[in-house]
Order: structure tokens, then C-alpha cells, then sequence
């Protein structure tokens, strides 16, 4: 495996699971990371985590960022490269499900699903991709299995990961981030 050493790296939904547990890894690697989510305590519990494991305060970039919120996306990309100066990884981890079967789930329950879930790993990589080209940069989309196989009772969440499945396929193509 390459060495993330000083590799920066914007990890969404870093304030807890998957996202913390990203972080935490990175940072032993010394990576520098980009802590963005909407629970900011958590975020800075986070973010003191990742000291914990070496890295420096100058290290680390602690983003409030609400992913559906495609302002916060442009000032979370925005601030990323006005401190570190690049991007060299993207981590669309971000999600959240919401239960309830085909006919139990409202068009705004699949809306904010959606947004949640796929829109927002849609507009923060496009966003991202200019300064991925530059690096040689990586995005890891965070899915699921649901994404594969149907689950009845969270079909939103199934439906968005499925999405996020082919946006993936999509980018590894090269058909979205053409140069």
C-alpha cells in the first residue's frame, strides 16, 4: 500500500463510525485529514483523537459541513485548499437510512435520503475532481451491501446506495471526470 503520509484527506460524516474510524486510521498513517461533519463536538472529540495518534493541530482541519448543503460543500473544498494547498483523497462516508418499505417511505423521506446519501458523494466529487486530477488522487465512495441486495423495510437507504454504486463504476470509467 502507498504511503498516506502527509496525504490530504476530506473524510465526510468523521464524527462518529465509519468516519471516525477512517480518521483514526489515517491519522496513524500521518495523514493530514479534514474532519467534516454536522455534530462539531464530536468533531473535535474527533479531531483530539487524531492527536492522540501523532498528528499535529496543523494537521488536522475541523469542517462543520452539512453534506446536503452544497454551500458548505464549496467552503468545505474551499478551506481544504486555502490551508493544505491540495486534495489527494476524498471520502464520501456520509449516510444515513431511513426505515420503512416502498409504500411506507414519503417522496421527502427519499428526497433527503437521497441527498444524503448519494447527491451529496455526487456534488463534493465534482467538486473535488480538479484538484484530484492534479494529485493523482483517490475517492472512496463508503456504500453498502444494501446498495446490492434489497432490504424491505429501508428501501430509501437501499435505493440511494445503489445509486452511489453506479456514480462509483461511473467515475472508475473516467466517464464523469473526463479531462
Amino acid at each position: 500500500m502507498a504511503s498516506l503520509q502527509d496525504k490530504v484527506t476530506i473524510i465526510t460524516g468523521a464524527s462518529s463510525g465509519i468516519g471516525e474510524s477512517t480518521a483514526l486510521l489515517f491519522a496513524e498513517s500521518k495523514a493530514k485529514v479534514v474532519l467534516a461533519a454536522r455534530n462539531v463536538e464530536n468533531l473535535e472529540k474527533v479531531a483530539s483523537l487524531c492527536q492522540s495518534k501523532g498528528l499535529s493541530k496543523n494537521d488536522i482541519l475541523v469542517i462543520p459541513c452539512d453534506v446536503t448543503n452544497e454551500e458548505n460543500l464549496k467552503t468545505l473544498v474551499d478551506e481544504t485548499v486555502k490551508k493544505f494547498g491540495r486534495i489527494d483523497v476524498l471520502i464520501n462516508n456520509a449516510g444515513r437510512g431511513n426505515m420503512g418499505n416502498v409504500m411506507a417511505t414519503s417522496a421527502t423521506t427519499l428526497d433527503d435520503t437521497m441527498n444524503t446519501n448519494f447527491k451529496s458523494s455526487y456534488n463534493l466529487s465534482r467538486l473535488c475532481v480538479p484538484h484530484l486530477i492534479k494529485t493523482q488522487g483517490s475517492i472512496v465512495n463508503v456504500s453498502s451491501l444494501l446498495g446490492q441486495r434489497a432490504g424491505p423495510h429501508i428501501s430509501a437507504y437501499c435505493i440511494a446506495k445503489a445509486a452511489l454504486d453506479m456514480f462509483t463504476h461511473l467515475l472508475a470509467l473516467g466517464i464523469i471526470c473526463v479531462t
